[in-house]
């Protein structure tokens, strides 16, 4: 409780995934919307494992409380318009807004809505669907939209990279690989396969070997975005993190084959 904000958010600090937004809590009053809806899975995750184990029932009903007061923040403070914004700064304005003339579609928010159950059924499906008319492109979808083209030092050091590269409104892979599961929790099945195949390094390489220029047997951290000079140019290749993540994507989502209770 001591890093949830007044509206019940969790508190951003010095960054949450996203450790380029790293000036967006300083002051400790900013709020990251993405990490009030990763909580709420975390949290719910450990309830099931205390009632599963036969013990803990106590603490798994304060869990679900929590997950259930954190939902509710959500839904509340963050919806706006067809998505959710993915924070606010310390001094309460909103990034991840329709009404921002950069960043103002971010995709954290939307997939992990979808993954924690913040949003089930037609709604999900729908949130999926204006996550593909804003970020999805032919070589993988965008961390967020439009790129920040001016250094803010109340957002991080994301804005310190070029326009469309990295954090910087490119293809951040592993957030790219969470729309395939967001797709397959949404019940979007038809378009599983279609997110696994923009990321998928040998497609990317064969459908456009001369701009994409990464290995075709390795997982790129991340691919150029539209305000680069270089769109959809693999870097960062034999990127263990992402190319986990991939695996994982793939193996559960797509192939449908996970271990459950055991």
């Amino acid at each position: 409780h001591s890093r949830t904000s007044k509206r019940g958010l969790s508190l951003m600090g010095e960054g949450d995934w996203n450790d380029g937004m790293n000036g967006v809590g300083v002051k400790w009053k900013g709020e990251s919307v993405w990490l009030s809806q990763f909580f709420t899975g975390v949290l719910r995750s450990y309830a099931a494992v205390l009632r599963r184990e036969k013990k803990g029932e106590t603490l798994a009903k304060k869990y679900e409380a929590r997950a259930d007061s954190l939902k509710k923040a959500v839904l509340k403070h963050a919806w706006v318009g067809d998505r959710f914004i993915v924070a606010t700064k310390d001094s309460g304005e909103p990034m991840g807004h329709p009404k921002n003339r950069e960043g103002s579609m971010h995709l954290n928010s939307q997939t992990w809505a979808v993954i924690n159950g913040i949003v089930d059924g037609e709604q999900a499906k729908t949130l999926m669907n204006t996550v593909e008319k804003h970020l999805y492109r032919d070589y993988g979808v965008l961390l967020f939209t439009p790129a920040h083209a001016t250094v803010d030092k109340s957002i991080g050091y994301l804005t310190r990279y070029a326009p469309g590269i990295r954090e910087n409104g490119g293809v951040y892979t592993h957030a790219a690989t969470w729309s395939i599961i967001a797709q397959a929790r949404a019940g979007n099945t038809e378009k599983v396969y279609e997110s696994f195949k923009r990321i998928c390094p040998p497609l990317l390489s064969n459908a456009a070997p001369d701009s994409y220029r990464g290995e075709p047997y390795v997982t790129p951290g991340n691919i150029e975005g539209p305000e680069s000079p270089h769109e959809g140019q693999g870097a960062w290749t034999w990127y263990t993190g992402s190319s986990g993540w991939l695996y994982k994507a793939a193996l559960e989502e797509l192939l449908g084959v996970r271990v459950e209770n055991g």
